[in-house]
Parts: C-alpha cells; structure tokens; sequence
C-alpha cells in the first residue's frame, strides 16, 4: 500500500517540477516581449519625430506654394501692359532707325567712326 503513495508523490513531484519548467519558459517569454515591446516604443518615438519633421517641411512647402501663386498672380497680371508696351515699342523701332538715318545725314551730325 504503501507504494501507491510514493507513486503518486513522485508524480506529483514531477509535475510540479513541469510546472516550474512552465513558469521559467513563461518568465522567459514575457521578457522577451517586454524588450520587443520597449524596442517598439524606441521606434514609434522616431517615427513620431519623422512625422513631426515632415509635417513641418510640409507646412514650409505650403507657404511656399502659396508665395509662388501670389509672384505667378503678378506677374500674369502685368503681362497684359507689357504686351501693351510692346505694341507701343515695336512701331517705334523703324522710326527710330529712320531718324538716326536722317541724322547721319546732317551735315556736322555725323559720329566719329574710329
């Protein structure tokens, strides 16, 4: 009878020492995941700090951009009176060269050509 008893104590020993193994692969494992876990808060850290940085190069392209619109916005409303002007001017450039012909022929109007 007596038999029976140690068997089952030794089992039960044996058990308790696969639980124990257990434990320490548990304990094992959450460790492991706690330095997974960590590592992930280092990188969502940096990641929040790209985020940032491009947020901001982002807002630095918009005012830009909005600069940019307001120069085009100038210049493409002058382009009406520099066309005018050119209107102007061209018609100007044969008269002009008439008269330095008309000069060139004036007695004493003559420049020095050395």
């Amino acid at each position: 009878m007596r038999r029976p008893g140690i068997l089952r104590r030794i089992k039960v020993l044996e058990d308790i020492a696969e639980l124990r193994r257990s434990a320490q692969l548990i304990a094992e494992n959450i460790a492991a995941l706690s330095e997974s876990a960590a590592g992930i808060n280092r990188h969502a850290g940096m990641i929040a700090k790209e985020i940032t940085t491009l947020t901001e190069a982002a807002a630095g392209i918009d005012s830009s951009a909005e600069k940019i619109a307001e120069g085009a916005h100038a210049i493409a409303a002058t382009l009406p009176r520099i066309q005018r002007l050119a209107e102007v001017v061209d018609p100007l450039e044969s008269t002009v060269a008439r008269l330095g012909w008309v000069v060139d022929r004036i007695p004493g109007g003559k420049r020095n050509q050395s």
